[in-house]
């Protein structure tokens, strides 16, 4: 079965197949860096990325056996044996109706949070924006079909290497990593699957349900909100929106463009954290002003803050031992 016979699966055998055409990882096609220190990050950032830094998205995650792939995609495998495909199902505002088990769990989330945002957000968006919807519920926690990026790729570090700074902790001898992707390859492989103009933004609310709802094409596509909430705008974030929401992210990608052309335009790289410099990397990003209280500007966020640079602050570094004058983070201002 090839994967373009198959972008609108209606049944499960088709999912499953669909889901099996792709024999690697998208780990494997990568281009790895092993970093071990902070110059090692900064010399690979030097030389690979900066100079076309507008070109990529990072993200960081705590595990570098983990792939890319979003919420609700796991969700997905959690719900889908469950969901009915024989019975009629609402529809998206537009007037799309949700056949498949990912549209429905998707729809289930979107119209329940719909229907109870107004107690809580005084200028919720329009119904029919879904793009502004799934961006809100991202932001609150609920699984999307969208993955989160951001542009600068120390503010992936430091989600890559933040949950060790947890209390109580997690297993710390896993390697994190950064992802950089090129987004740019991206968005012309999703103008050619939709047959529109090189390189058009299907984050306008028009082209999103035409191209991503209503036809639910497999692709991998970037998408931005229009409206800013202060986190986003903090983590200088953005979206990645997989096409079809029945497929996992690998699959939506290599639909539209094959591996070959993945490796060739060298969409995809990954920089693997020995796990033992992460308190050296956090403590030099809490110096750039990059930490829990300046990516989440609210109360929760300086709370974890607060926690989280204590644990920082007496931890051992590889250079100094672990620092015992606990008064002297208030005279670096970490607390104040």
């Amino acid at each position: 079965m090839k994967l373009s016979d198959t972008t609108n699966p209606s049944n499960k055998n088709e999912i499953a197949d669909m889901a099996s055409t792709t024999c690697c990882s998208l780990t494997e096609m990568a281009e790895t860096y092993r970093i071990s220190s902070w110059k090692d990050f900064e010399d690979v950032y030097e030389k690979h990325f900066r100079r076309n830094r507008g070109r990529f998205y990072y993200r960081g995650q705590r595990d570098s056996s983990w792939e890319l792939r979003t919420t609700h995609e796991r969700l997905l495998q959690q719900l889908a044996p469950n969901i009915p495909y024989d019975k009629p199902y609402p529809s998206y505002a537009p007037g799309k109706f949700a056949s498949t088990p990912g549209s429905r769990i998707e729809l289930l989330a979107l119209r329940a949070f719909q229907a109870r945002s107004s107690k809580f957000i005084s200028n919720p968006p329009p119904l029919e924006d879904t793009l502004e919807w799934l961006a809100m519920m991202r932001h609150w926690g609920l699984s999307t079909r969208l993955i989160d990026v951001t542009t600068s790729p120390y503010v992936a570090l430091y989600f890559a290497l933040s949950d060790h700074l947890l209390v109580p902790k997690i297993d710390d001898t896993i390697d994190p990593a950064v992802w950089a992707i090129n987004h740019i390859p991206l968005r012309h492989a999703a103008s050619k699957a939709t047959g529109l103009p090189d390189h058009t933004d299907l984050s306008n609310s028009i082209l999103f349900h035409e191209h991503l709802i209503h036809s639910s094409k497999a692709m991998l596509v970037p998408v931005h909100p229009h409206s800013h909430n202060e986190r986003l705008s903090a983590q200088q974030g953005t979206f990645l929106c997989v096409g079809n929401p029945d497929l996992p992210l690998y699959t939506n990608l290599l639909t539209c463009m094959p591996n070959m052309e993945v490796k060739t335009q060298s969409v995809l790289h990954k920089l693997v954290i020995d796990h033992k410099v992460a308190i050296d990397i956090l403590g030099r990003l809490t110096t750039m002003n990059i930490h829990s209280a300046s990516l989440f500007p609210d109360l929760q966020g300086y709370a974890r803050f607060i926690e989280n640079s204590l644990v920082l602050f007496s931890k051992p570094s590889s250079n100094y031992g672990p620092n015992t004058d606990f008064e002297s983070l208030e005279r670096l201002g970490w607390l104040g």
